[in-house]
């Protein structure tokens, strides 16, 4: 069932229209979507998070991390990171902030990481090298004093 819904109706300041779709509301406000939202935009949003997270999770695997360790190094369970990596779900951001501080690699570079090279465009080959080396270095350089830290306390 769908119905429209003036802006003033869900305490929207503006006066713009949103749908509501009742069959996903389940009281939840994820229901009311912008109407000039395109389900093409939409589809391929879920797909570039899909194909990302399947790609962290190959990263980490490549990195000698087993499906269970990841999912446990986000709260997550093994058949849920299998999921992941055969693009059925995705991460979220809460789960890609557990696995920055489990892993305790900035997740710029994670995401990066989990990018390979040949992936790329040529022309933009070098800006990768080189961004990876410097989130590399800055991560070398917290860990270090993340180190030092610990022995002075």
């Amino acid at each position: 069932m769908r119905r429209s819904v003036h802006a003033s109706e869900l305490g929207v300041a503006d006066a713009s229209r949103f749908t509501y779709d009742a069959s996903r509301a389940n009281g939840r406000p994820s229901a009311y979507e912008n109407p000039f939202r395109s389900d093409a935009l939409d589809e391929q949003r879920k797909q570039v998070e899909a194909n990302l997270s399947a790609d962290l999770v190959r990263h980490l695997q490549s990195q000698g991390m087993t499906l269970r360790r990841i999912g446990e190094s986000m709260g997550l369970s093994e058949s849920f990171i299998s999921r992941v990596a055969h693009r059925k779900r995705s991460l979220t951001i809460e789960h890609l902030l557990r696995l920055q501080e489990a892993t305790g690699t900035p997740l710029p570079l994670l995401l990066l990481e989990a990018v390979t090279q040949d992936s790329v465009p040529e022309a933009l080959a070098p800006l990768y090298q080189e961004a990876r080396e410097v989130l590399a270095a800055g991560a070398q350089t917290r860990r270090s004093t993340r180190k030092r830290h610990r022995k002075t306390a």
